[in-house]
């Protein structure tokens, strides 16, 4: 499993100090060669959003944030994309203006977002879009556990529960609760907590619960008005 480092390796943090000093003096050429160190491909325009996010933070909450994430974007599997996706998610969650918010999330929440947001598209696009899933997955996701069609069923009846068969509201709380096991899903596989295998057997059991969900909904309300 990925454990983020309890504080920010010596040899990275002299590289992170020395990128902040290049992009406050606009050294533009030296800024690039340190991002390369850090596994970053485009470097130009990766340098450029690094110099529009600096541009927006003070010096303190700038430091802890790139001591944090820039180490972290160099285990993701695409770089550039992490901070890409880092910056759409602190606007999403923060706004654009109050994007320093960032540099308050917990060095292990930063960790697992900066390899998330480098890991896939889809699952990156899925935080952004509801950014306070994040808390879900730290304090109730329960990543280290595979679940099986039984713990989806009863995933989906806790979340339905409150709401009356065939009602909008039921559905729409059934299609949060698939998001946030997609989500939860891709995390256990990002952090190396289930292999491919198991991966995809939950993934079919997570459709199969989700399938009979929707069979229920069709099928309920006929037996409600027909009897069965």
């Amino acid at each position: 499993m990925n454990e983020p480092p309890d504080q920010c390796p010596t040899d990275a943090c002299d590289l992170v100090q020395a990128l902040i000093g290049h992009i406050e003096r606009a050294e533009d050429e030296q800024g690039r060669r340190l991002l390369a160190l850090f596994g970053f491909f485009d470097l130009e325009a990766s340098h450029r959003l690094l110099e529009q996010l600096s541009a927006k933070l003070t010096a303190d909450p700038r430091e802890r944030l790139l001591e944090e994430a820039l180490p972290a974007m160099a285990e993701a599997a695409d770089p550039d994309q992490a901070l890409v996706n880092l910056i759409r998610y602190g606007e999403a969650r923060f706004g654009a203006e109050n994007i320093e918010g960032l540099a308050g999330l917990e060095p292990p929440s930063l960790y697992k977002l900066c390899l998330l947001f480098g890991f896939s598209s889809f699952l990156a696009d899925l935080m952004i879009r509801y950014p306070y899933y994040l808390e879900w997955l730290e304090h109730e996701a329960e990543l280290d556990t595979a679940r099986t069609t039984g713990d989806y069923r009863e995933q989906l009846a806790r979340a339905t529960g409150p709401f009356a068969l065939g009602a909008p509201e039921r559905r729409e709380a059934a299609i949060r609760r698939q998001r946030r096991e997609l989500l939860r899903l891709g995390m256990r596989r990002m952090l190396d907590l289930s292999g491919e295998m198991d991966m995809s057997r939950e993934l079919s059991d997570l459709a199969d619960a989700v399938l009979e969900f929707a069979i229920e909904e069709v099928l309920g309300p006929l037996r409600q008005r027909f009897g069965e």
